[in-house]
C-alpha cells in the first residue's frame, strides 16, 4: 500500500489506529528469512539489523512537519505518537530479536541539524531509552544513531542506555569521548561523502585519526553514516584494514 498522505491528523486517529500484524507483512517475514540465514552463516560476525528510530516513525505517521509544529503546539500528542511508534518498534524488534546481535535504531529525523537540545532531551530520550530498555531485554545489544551535529545534545544522549552511540560526521570525536565514553561505546565518523570521493590514502589517515581521537578501548570505527552506494571499494576496504589492527 502507497499513502499520498500521512495517516495520522490528531489524537483521534491514533486514538483510531489499530497495531499492524508484522507477521502478516511480506517485507518483514522476507527481512526475517534472510536474517535467519546470515545467523546461521556468520559465524563469528556481528550481525545487527537497521531499525527507524522512534522520532522519525512519528514524523511518517503525521509528517515531519507537523511533528515538528505539534511539539510546540500539542506536545502531549506528541507524546502519545512516540509511545505507539515505539511500541510498533518493540513488535518489529521482538520477530528479528532470535537472529541478531544487535539492533541499531537509527532517528535521522532527530537530527541535531534539525531539533534542539531541548526537543532532544523532552520528546525523543524518554522514549528512546524505554526503547533500549526493552529491546535489551530480548537479550541482544541496542545500538543508536541520530543524525547531524548532536554535540549540543550529548549530555542528554548519554541517558539512552545505549551499548553503543553512532556518531554523525558533524560531532567532534574527542568531545563525544568526554561525554560519552564512561556510557556506552562509541562508533563513527568518518565522513560518509569522502569514501566516494576522496582517495584511498586520506580514508586511511582520517581512520586513523579517529581512532587517535577516540583513544578508548570500545571504539568501532566505521563511517558517520550509510556508505554512498557508489563508494570505491578500495576506500572501504581501507577503512577495514585500519580498524583491524
Amino acid at each position: 500500500m502507497v499513502l499520498d498522505r500521512p495517516p495520522i491528523k490528531g489524537p483521534e486517529d491514533l486514538k483510531n489506529m489499530s497495531m499492524p500484524d508484522l507477521t502478516k507483512d511480506w517485507r518483514i517475514n522476507s527481512a526475517l528469512k534472510s536474517a535467519a540465514l546470515l545467523k546461521e552463516r556468520a559465524g563469528d560476525y556481528y550481525l545487527f539489523g537497521t531499525f527507524l528510530g522512534p522520532f522519525s516513525l512519528a514524523g511518517m505517521l503525521v509528517g515531519l512537519e507537523n511533528l515538528l509544529l505539534e511539539t510546540i503546539e500539542r506536545p502531549e500528542f506528541v507524546h502519545d505518537l512516540m509511545a505507539f511508534s515505539k511500541e510498533a518498534l518493540l513488535q518489529h524488534a521482538d520477530l528479528c530479536a532470535p537472529h541478531l546481535d544487535a539492533i541499531m535504531y537509527c532517528d535521522p529525523s532527530a537530527s541535531g541539524d534539525l531539533i534542539s537540545p531541548e526537543t532532544t532531551a523532552s520528546f525523543l530520550i524518554p522514549c528512546f531509552r524505554e526503547l533500549n530498555q526493552e529491546t535489551k531485554n530480548m537479550g541482544i545489544d541496542v545500538l543508536n544513531h541520530i543524525c547531524g551535529n548532536t554535540t549540543g545534545a550529548l549530555d542528554h544522549i548519554a541517558g539512552l542506555e545505549a551499548d553503543a552511540f553512532s556518531l554523525d560526521f558533524k560531532v567532534d570525536l574527542v568531545v563525544a569521548r568526554e561525554k560519552l565514553s564512561d556510557r556506552m561505546a562509541l562508533i563513527g565518523n568518518i565522513e560518509p561523502s569522502l569514501l566516494l570521493t576522496a582517495e584511498s590514502s586520506e580514508i586511511e589517515a582520517l581512520s586513523r585519526e579517529a581512532v587517535t581521537k577516540a583513544r578508548q578501548k570500545g571504539f568501532v570505527l566505521s563511517p558517520g553514516c550509510d556508505v554512498p552506494l557508489e563508494s570505491p571499494i578500495e576506500n572501504v576496504k581501507r577503512l577495514i584494514d585500519v580498524a583491524g589492527e
